[in-house]
């Protein structure tokens, strides 16, 4: 081996020598080579694109079915309002008019009748509320997330006291990019999810919900702040935890825990993907006092 002192001898031998030196270095490539991997080259980049393409036109084409479905469900729900109003007040006329020589079971019957209506209808506006937030914008803007709790208050304040609900602020709650009122509406639909399933009147403990702030691991492996709103009450079921997302999905009958149509929580996961965030729970989420309680988390995108 040729040296900068001239050439001298090496114990390894000539042969390790020779791999160290080459090692991770390809021998010249011959114009035979070139001209197969160039070919290579071409086809994946072809394949690639084409596979891109596809992917584009089918996301193209979930968009606007999403945009048709939603489309489809305002328009349906605020077409079938008017013949439901049609049939509650053509109930309600036949009670004032003919009350007094209807019998028990028709008047019953009527009843019935005007009550469901009036079921429906409910239904057909949170339907409509539901499309809607698949097609207006979002204002998004730096909040005091504490102010935008302040206002939730204002609306469900009340339902959280008539259930003796004390709501826990253990820190003060950061800054986020959000559409104020959309927040808020999360918040709103997430306190009085807390006051229907708080804990019952024989249990021990106060009935608390606590709203905090914690660092998570987002989608790109950075961190990212994830709000969590946390009860003491009576927790959900595993098994149901994915059901009382969908809409219309409730853990109890119309008649328990303060009546409702099931589209809350419905609404909050729309409202965080819009926002490009993620929602889970976690369940049982041990809290002090109380039942096994429920954590509801939310991110709101990177």
């Amino acid at each position: 081996r040729t040296g900068p002192g001239g050439e001298r001898l090496t114990p390894r031998g000539s042969a390790a020598v020779y791999r160290a030196t080459v090692r991770g270095r390809s021998a010249p490539w011959t114009a035979a080579q070139r001209a197969v991997a160039g070919e290579l080259w071409r086809e994946m980049s072809g394949l690639l694109s084409r596979h891109m393409a596809e992917l584009e036109a089918r996301n193209t084409e979930l968009a606007r079915t999403n945009e048709d479905l939603d489309s489809f469900a305002h328009a349906a729900a605020h077409d079938l309002k008017e013949p439901l109003r049609g049939i509650s007040n053509a109930a309600a006329f036949m009670v004032e008019d003919a009350g007094d020589v209807l019998d028990a079971t028709s008047l019953r019957r009527l009843t019935t009748v005007r009550r469901l209506a009036e079921r429906m209808d409910g239904l057909l506006d949170s339907l409509l509320h539901f499309s809607r937030l698949g097609q207006v914008g979002l204002d998004q803007e730096l909040l005091e997330l504490d102010e935008v709790v302040d206002d939730a208050l204002l609306v469900a304040g009340d339902r959280l006291a008539e259930q003796g609900v004390t709501v826990m602020r253990p820190a003060p709650l950061p800054r986020l990019h959000a559409d104020r009122e959309r927040l808020r509406e999360v918040l709103e639909n997430l306190f009085v999810n807390a006051a229907k399933y708080a804990v019952d009147e024989a249990a021990a403990g106060e009935r608390r919900v606590w709203v905090e702030a914690v660092p998570v691991d987002g989608p790109d492996g950075g961190r990212v702040t994830a709000v969590v709103v946390r009860d003491n009450g009576i927790g959900i079921p595993a098994e149901q935890q994915d059901d009382v997302l969908q809409l219309f999905r409730r853990l109890h009958r119309r008649d328990e825990r303060g009546g409702g149509s099931g589209v809350g929580l419905a609404v909050v996961k729309r409202i965080v993907e819009r926002h490009g965030g993620r929602l889970w729970l976690e369940s049982p989420a041990p809290a002090p006092g109380g039942g096994p309680g429920t954590a509801v988390w939310f991110t709101l995108g990177g």
